[in-house]
């Protein structure tokens, strides 16, 4: 993701990994990313921009998202 520069990854999984990232602003923030089937895109960023609206103490806030059909490295 080019809005982000990768500093380290946190940690690994069956669905994805999650990366310790900066910002333009050096402000820290955890990059989730996550492998989905080229048929389930749509349901994906659909479930992603409803978990987007959730304010909850006990929720990880959604800042950001991006789709790419394409694997990029970051």
């Amino acid at each position: 993701m080019q809005h982000y520069k990768s500093i380290e990854t946190i940690g690994e999984g069956s669905f994805g990994s999650v990366y310790l990232v900066k910002d333009s602003k050096e402000r820290p923030f955890a990059l989730k990313r996550i492998h989905v089937n080229p048929f389930e895109g749509d349901q994906a960023l659909k479930e992603i921009e409803v978990m987007k609206k959730f304010v909850h103490p006990n929720l990880i806030k959604i800042y950001d998202s991006h789709f790419d059909e394409e694997s990029e490295q970051l």
